[in-house]
């Protein structure tokens, strides 16, 4: 299975051990964070649009060195799963999450087809 985590640092938090565990259940999984600490699901949003390689690319949890833009990435694999994640100090008011939830979905949609996506809290 291949997931990409879009995100900030609770990303990071969220997926840290999460191939060690489905591997200790005879899974593999690929993961790959995309990462800007305190990043809003605004700040995805224009990110995604502008093509920014602005995100810390993480790979099964560890820092690669790389800086990434999320088209580049998408594009790069099919992806199984796609996680967003809102910025924490906004994630308790909705009004804060639209309209860029769905734009983001659908830009995802856009280059995974196919790809389940999970808003990840």
């Amino acid at each position: 299975m291949n997931i990409l985590a879009i995100g900030n640092s609770f990303t990071q938090d969220g997926v840290r051990y999460l191939r060690k565990i489905s591997q200790n259940q005879n899974n593999d999984m690929l993961i790959v964070s995309l990462v800007i600490g305190g990043c809003s699901l605004a700040d995805h949003y224009r990110n995604m649009k502008a093509d920014n390689k602005c995100y810390q690319m993480e790979f099964n949890g560890e820092w690669t060195g790389f800086f990434m833009g999320i088209k580049e990435v998408m594009l790069g694999r099919k992806w199984d799963v796609v996680t967003i994640q809102q910025f924490s100090v906004e994630s308790t008011d909705y009004e804060k999450y639209q309209p860029y939830l769905n734009k983001c979905m659908d830009y995802i949609r856009e280059y995974c087809p196919g790809a389940k996506i999970y808003l990840q809290q």
